[in-house]
């Protein structure tokens, strides 16, 4: 007899911690009662040695039920827990979040457990198992957010001989609710199906159901949970964008876990991804994706050290093609004030390749190690740093290593010196080589100078260098220029610039051959900004060549223009031509002709188009062709003229669209018509 009470009381509670993880329930305990889970822990602990106590000198133990268990969490949290801190209840609970208040055993009760209703009706009466556990949790659902759509696209398009139409329905149902209590549990869901009908060149159809759902435990604590799932298909979106290319459903499986120190200076993370791709047959290939990442991260005094992995394998499973992808990165960074630091970082990859045809393993090491020292109130800064690597591909290895530093000094707001080093060895394939370099350098910007309405500066830079090893040989290099500029203001708004700038550069080396080259470049643009237009014109020019070799040269001319005007209220005209004419020659190859290339839109939108309120209408131009005017632009190998046009309309809760499009590429005509229709519903 005691023996079946005892398990009756078990069982109790295994339907009370089933109902608190599938039914949503509201706990009975006050929204103020900060019932932690090592408070309720201990809680139950004590009521379960309160029972084996009991076991012990009765021989049938009644367990502690409804109030008896609030009363065992009270005191456990007032244990926990100093008077008058965190809301800890008095003799009696306050009214609950739900507007249920609860009483506390009168004092004096005898039995534990005791209390007013059918349990002390009369003799040999007992709670049965329902009331048992509704004394516990009360029978009560949380809140339900609700949201979703249903829509119907429709799609027509003609390219040359081929003709596809195409429709689609849509519907998605969405929820989310928390379970117990916001910050216990948060739980989110959808469904969503779709019928597709194709006709014309391939016809056919389909009908997918997608879903999602989600699971985040204790979303705001140090320890965070979550796990999801998804099945998506491309023709689910029931924008316009989404009924074009080639469709394709898309799973996806995985969880997150994520933990925190007290003192919050330490953080680690695991997540795990199960992805899989499938597409029509013929356009793309089915994919497999598992992804494991982990992650850690802590700081401590003037230092910080970050370790993130991956290990991803990829399968291809119409051929059997694997890719397994492996990742470690660790970075530490230690900064003792804000004139020195020290940023150090290793990677690792291992990558491995089961390919149709081969297979290949690649493994890639790198440490980095960086330095960088600015004294306060000094013009001088130092930086060092050095790096380590290594590959493995195959039968082919390649070690290196590498230590670089250097040092700028402002000697004033004009003249700053430079100077720099560095020292790398390579081995591979047996051999091993070693070289240096070593540079000076200063540099020397003018302040501009004003003559009358013209602005004038000019510069000047030369560098010294040493190098040692395979390429040995020493290097001078040597560059000078200047600029000169001037402003006109044109009218209300409106602004001319005009700017000149040429620069001359000396390479002398004693390993390679010597170049000299000169480079002009004119601009000249004019800008008027007004209340409801602004225009922008440009047309620049370079010509750069060499003067060991005339033929060694490169000009190009470019010309813009920008329009942006404001129509009315409602209504806006904007577009945008460019043309750019360039010709490039070398000693081997001399051209002598130029390639002119063209491109412009122009663009139009009204806000409340034929007066409706709402219906936004677009319409937009654009043109591309090998020729000076994008209008001659003869057929070619890639679409040169377009004309799309939008209109999108929204009343209340309801979106409608359409899209009208023709386009030229190369001696085709595509044509397309789509048509959208959404209807959202819930709390959106």
């Amino acid at each position: 007899m005691g023996e079946r009470r005892a398990t009756g009381g078990g069982s109790a509670y295994v339907l009370m911690a089933a109902w608190l993880t599938f039914a949503w329930p509201r706990c009975a305990l006050p929204a103020a009662f900060p019932v932690t889970g090592d408070a309720l822990r201990l809680a139950l602990s004590r009521d379960l040695e309160a029972r084996t106590e009991q076991s012990e000198s009765s021989p049938e133990p009644e367990p502690a039920t409804g109030d008896a268990l609030h009363l065992t969490l009270t005191d456990t949290l007032a244990e926990q827990q100093p008077p008058g801190e965190g809301g800890i209840p008095g003799p009696a609970y306050p009214a609950a979040a739900n507007g249920a208040g609860v009483e506390s055993p009168a004092p004096g009760n005898g039995d534990v457990g005791s209390g007013t209703g059918e349990e002390g009706s009369g003799p040999g009466k007992s709670k049965g198992l329902f009331e048992k556990i509704k004394g516990l949790v009360p029978w009560r659902l949380s809140p339900i957010r609700t949201w979703g759509s249903v829509g119907y696209t429709f799609r027509s398009e003609d390219i040359g001989t081929q003709k596809t139409r195409d429709q689609l329905l849509t519907a998605t149902l969405n929820g989310s609710s928390f379970i117990w209590r916001p910050w216990f549990a948060l739980v989110s869901g959808g469904i969503g199906i779709s019928q597709d009908w194709t006709s014309g060149t391939q016809g056919g159809s389909s009908r997918d159901l997608t879903g999602n759902a989600s699971l985040a435990l204790l979303p705001e604590s140090r320890f965070p949970f979550e796990a999801h799932y998804d099945v998506t298909d491309s023709r689910m979106d029931t924008g316009l964008a989404g009924t074009i290319g080639a469709a394709y459903r898309y799973k996806r499986l995985g969880f997150s876990q994520t933990y925190q120190t007290l003192q919050g200076n330490t953080r680690y993370r695991l997540a795990f991804d199960q992805s899989s791709q499938t597409g029509e047959s013929g356009t793309v290939g089915d994919y497999q994706q598992n992804g494991l990442q982990f992650g850690a991260s802590t700081r401590f005094g003037k230092q910080s050290v970050d370790v993130s992995g991956t290990t991803n394998k990829n399968e291809r499973l119409d051929t059997g093609e694997t890719a397994l992808l492996n990742t470690l990165d660790v970075r530490h960074n230690y900064t003792p004030n804000q004139e020195f630091s020290v940023d150090s970082q290793a990677t690792l990859n291992d990558n491995r390749y089961n390919l149709a045809t081969t297979g290949t393993n690649t493994r890639f090491l790198q440490l980095n190690s960086y330095a960088f020292w600015r004294p306060e109130r000094s013009p001088l800064t130092v930086n060092g740093g050095v790096r380590l690597y290594a590959l493995d591909t195959g039968p082919t290895s390649l070690r290196s290593a590498n230590l670089n530093g250097g040092a700028i000094y402002r000697l004033n707001r004009n003249v700053s010196l430079n100077a720099t080093a560095n020292l790398t060895q390579t081995a591979s394939g047996g051999t091993t080589s070693t070289s240096t370099n070593q540079s000076l350098g200063a540099t020397y910007q003018s302040d501009t100078l004003n003559f009358g309405k013209y602005q004038y500066y000019w510069f000047g830079s030369g560098t010294a260098s040493n190098r040692t090893g395979l390429a040995a040989g020493r290097h001078l290099s040597l560059a000078a220029g200047h600029g000169l500029s001037r402003s006109i203001e044109t009218g209300p708004g409106a602004r001319l610039a005009m700017n000149l700038s040429q620069s001359i550069s000396s390479d002398l080396d004693t390993a390679v051959a010597s170049t000299r080259r000169l480079s002009d470049t004119a601009s000249l643009t004019w800008n008027k900004g007004a209340d409801k237009t602004s225009t922008l014109l440009r047309l620049s020019a370079t010509d750069s060549r060499s003067l060991n070799d005339g033929r060694d040269a490169m000009q190009m001319i470019n010309f813009q223009a920008t329009v942006n005007t404001l129509l009315n209220r409602y209504s806006s005209l904007s577009g945008d031509l460019t043309i750019q004419s360039s010709r490039q020659s070398t000693i081997d190859q001399p051209i002598s002709q130029f390639t002119t290339s063209s491109s412009g839109d122009l663009t139009y939108r009204h806000q409340r188009a034929f007066g409706v309120p709402r219906l936004q209408f677009m319409s937009q131009l654009t043109l591309y062709g090998q020729v000076a005017l994008p209008v001659l632009s003869g057929p070619q190998e890639y679409e040169t003229r377009s004309w799309e046009n939008r209109l999108n309309y929204s009343i209340g809760r309801t979106q409608l669209g359409l899209i009208a499009r023709v386009g030229q590429f190369g001696n085709q005509t595509h044509t397309s018509i789509m048509f959208n229709a959404i209807r959202n519903f819930g709390d959106m």
